[in-house]
């Protein structure tokens, strides 16, 4: 059987997530996410990215959400909104590698810092949780 009930139909041959995660677990590279992450958050930030434009976003119940915006040149190219983790902000520098390589592409580029995160105030009763996507709709119509 699988310890916990954890089976994936769809996995190759019938491979269980615990054989996943030991296969994972056991690249000297990763190290459980531990040295990647570390390196990832010392990298510096990317040569030539202009600064952010950024928006304070009130939201109907009260709460603060920033959008920081990196423009596109051209006429209404498409728009990718990203959502870092939640501890993590526009002004990480991973962060701002993914905003660089997609600006370069061609796109505008939005990043949302969370309710209270990134120095934002807690401007309602509300915090944003890994649970909650009730933002999403007020964030995406502000974009459009």
């Amino acid at each position: 059987g699988c310890p916990g009930g954890l089976w994936r139909p769809s996995a190759p041959l019938g491979e269980t997530m615990w054989d996943i995660l030991r296969r994972w677990s056991r690249d000297p590279l990763t190290l459980r996410g531990v040295i990647s992450t570390g390196r990832v958050g010392s990298r510096r930030a990317p040569r030539g990215l202009a600064a952010a434009e950024e928006m304070l976003l009130r939201l109907a119940d009260g709460g603060t959400v920033r959008l920081s915006w990196w423009w596109a040149e051209g006429m209404a190219p498409p728009a990718v909104l990203l959502c870092p983790g939640l501890n993590n902000s526009s002004r990480w520098h991973f962060v701002q590698h993914a905003v660089a390589s997609l600006h370069q592409r061609g796109f505008t580029v939005v990043v949302i810092d969370y309710r209270g995160t990134a120095g934002l105030s807690l401007t309602s009763q509300r915090v944003f949780g890994a649970d909650q996507s009730r933002d999403f709709p007020e964030v995406t119509a502000a974009i459009q």
